[in-house]
């Protein structure tokens, strides 16, 4: 390894896994609870006037953007990955960062949908995974585009 920021990045990137597949270990009910929980502190935080006519809505409708919330979880969990993945190969000196580490990510998104397959509730989804490998995509890039200012 070329650097100390070489493995503090490594390191991070692995942590960050670690989380991911931590999140898809988790029972149907609890994984609901926890991004219910997330979503209701995001309004009560970003958008406290909503409040109300989030309390007022239809159970069909509370699904629906319970259904965007997870969806947008899977993006970002993916997109910091994404940024984790390509900044641990910039410092290792990897080449084709991008393609390599797409490839990374969307292994890690397809072990993570086949760990949700043995778990109560869960189902694995190949939409998920690649949600997981777009969400990786635009996390390289913005770093890429970033770092090159």
């Amino acid at each position: 390894m070329k650097s100390r920021s070489t493995k503090i990045y490594i390191t991070l990137t692995i942590v960050w896994t670690i989380i991911i597949f931590s999140f898809s270990l988790q029972p149907a009910d609890t994984s609901s609870q926890v991004s219910s929980g997330f979503g209701r502190w995001l309004i009560e935080v970003f958008a406290p006037n909503f409040i109300d006519e989030f309390e007022s809505m239809s159970e069909e409708q509370l699904a629906y953007i319970h259904f965007l919330l997870r969806k947008c979880a899977h993006f970002t969990e993916y997109f910091i990955l994404g940024a984790l993945v390509l900044l641990s190969q910039r410092h290792a000196g990897i080449r084709r960062k991008i393609f390599t580490g797409l490839v990374i990510c969307m292994l890690v998104a397809s072990v993570d949908e086949t760990i949700q397959l043995f778990v109560s509730g869960r189902s694995g989804q190949i939409s998920d995974v690649l949600l997981d490998t777009a969400g990786a995509a635009v996390g390289s890039l913005v770093v890429r585009r970033i770092s090159r200012g």
